[in-house]
């Protein structure tokens, strides 16, 4: 089980780079692992990437997000229908299960967005 989609966002520090010439570099790798160019795209406002992925999400998909500004996702989930229920990958200061729920392997498993 693999991605169905990805939407490529960058980072304002682009460490030198020009505007979108890092997301292109991730682009390319993703095109090049064999990943299909139609289920693939670049939306360098990192508020914006996840309103796109939001916007092409079935429900129960699962929309995993890589951040610079924690504040401006949330307000983007803030925003989002009812259906979207935001909650943290572990809990604060601990590694323990979080509501019960354990892998097949019986390793602890964490929800993400759904």
């Amino acid at each position: 089980m693999g991605l169905d989609r990805i939407v490529i966002k960058e980072d304002q520090d682009r460490r030198g780079r020009r505007p979108g010439e890092v997301a292109r570099i991730i682009l390319d790798g993703v095109l090049d692992s064999g990943f299909p160019p139609s289920h693939a795209r670049i939306v360098l406002d990192e508020v914006e990437a996840l309103e796109a992925a939001m916007a092409t999400a079935d429900p129960g998909d699962l929309v995993v997000v890589f951040y610079e500004r924690h504040d401006r996702i949330l307000e983007v989930l803030d925003r989002a229908p009812a259906i979207v229920k935001p909650q943290p990958l572990l809990p604060a200061g601990g590694s323990e299960t979080i509501g019960g729920q354990h892998g097949m392997d019986g390793e602890a498993t964490s929800p993400c967005y759904s």
